[in-house]
């Protein structure tokens, strides 16, 4: 199965990571943050989002990209969302960057 290309830089609790096209089966949380990245892939994530209706986002990822990326998700209140979202984007995007910048 693919792995986690970044490492816990959170702090948050995130799912097993399981393929995309498996979202259903895995019953991802109603809100929360996500991660999507493609096995195998020299860049860590493909994706990280943020959503108060991650099954009905994962499907648009799903149809927009195909069902073979994988993901891990982290379930979160609506409130903590809005309350952390610029930072923890601001977190992940840091984190990617210098990821990226490592590989090349």
């Amino acid at each position: 199965m693919g792995n986690a290309a970044v490492p816990r830089v959170d702090g948050l609790e995130w799912s097993e990571p399981y393929q995309l096209d498996q979202r259903l089966e895995a019953t991802p949380p109603d809100n929360g943050l996500y991660r999507i990245w493609y096995e195998n892939s020299d860049a860590p994530l493909a994706y990280i989002g943020e959503s108060s209706a991650i099954p009905s986002r994962l499907y648009n990822h799903e149809k927009a990209f195909g069902g073979k990326l994988y993901l891990r998700t982290q379930s979160a209140s609506i409130s903590t969302l809005l309350t952390n979202a610029k930072r923890s984007r601001q977190t992940f995007l840091a984190r990617i960057i210098s990821l990226r910048m490592s590989h090349h």
